[in-house]
């Protein structure tokens, strides 16, 4: 079964919660249903697994058929979901579908949300000059700002522990927003257009990134086409440039490329 060239596929992002679950027991529980994803986690953090699939407007996920012509639609999100967690004893969430079956009385490992000693941040945004001291004043901390006046826009930089700036929300006239932050163990990139997480481009450095061709080892080229369009990380590079104006989507790209 070749997959027809009329169908249209999206990029719909999740997660995977699963403490004592090895990255690599999730992509092979992937192939084994034949669906193609990308995962990613942190080295520290490897019960927390970022999902990215492609799904058709009826709420299927792509899976690839017996020849390696590309994909076809598959199980519906909330099967697939649902499947996930009751194997893992996992929380996942795909889209709008999600299905708890963590115990009751576990206990996630702590992430932090309040910096380290090294971290540097630099946050470029449309905020006005004025909330700059207004933003110091709520988070209890120094921050240093620059302008960029044919960009319209402000530079705040900080440094080491403490509350990170949108760490209370966002204000309409701040965004879109790009933060960059680098510390001892990585350095990432955020692009923050409405203020919905959800809506964040991402990419980290230190980040492990794994391709899944559903039941393939090897993709074809229509399979690898439509993959490198819809998860790779142009995806990210696009929502990237968009938080700056005049930013160059080719140079976002090459720089997001993992060595």
């Amino acid at each position: 079964m070749a997959q027809d060239a009329s169908q249209r596929w999206n990029r719909t992002d999740g997660v995977l919660i699963a403490p004592g679950t090895t990255p690599e027991a999730v992509a092979d529980a992937f192939a084994e249903r034949g669906v193609v994803v990308r995962l990613e986690w942190f080295p520290a953090t490897t019960h927390l697994l970022s999902l990215t699939l492609m799904t058709d407007v009826e709420g299927r996920v792509a899976v690839t058929p017996p020849s390696r012509g590309g994909v076809v639609p598959g199980p519906s999100v909330s099967e697939l979901v649902e499947s996930l967690a009751r194997e893992f004893t996992a929380d996942v969430a795909v889209g709008p579908a999600a299905f708890n079956a963590l115990p009751d009385d576990i206990e996630l490992p702590t992430i932090s949300h309040h910096g380290s000693a090294s971290a540097r941040t630099v946050v470029i945004s449309p905020m006005s000059a004025y909330m700059v001291p207004l933003q110091a004043t709520l988070l209890e901390r120094p921050l240093a700002v620059a302008s960029a006046p044919s960009l319209d826009r402000r530079i705040v930089m900080y440094s080491g522990e403490g509350t990170e700036l949108g760490t209370f929300g966002w204000d309409e006239e701040s965004l879109p927003a790009l933060v960059l932050t680098s510390d001892s163990e990585d350095m990432s990139i955020r692009a923050i257009p409405t203020g919905d997480p959800e809506d964040d481009a991402v990419f980290s450095w230190g980040m492990t990134s794994r391709y899944v061709w559903g039941g393939v080892k090897e993709p074809g080229p229509a399979l690898k086409s439509l993959v490198d369009e819809l998860l790779a990380d142009l995806t990210d590079a696009s929502g990237i440039v968009d938080a700056v104006p005049g930013a160059d989507l080719e140079a976002a790209a090459a720089a997001i490329v993992q060595p």
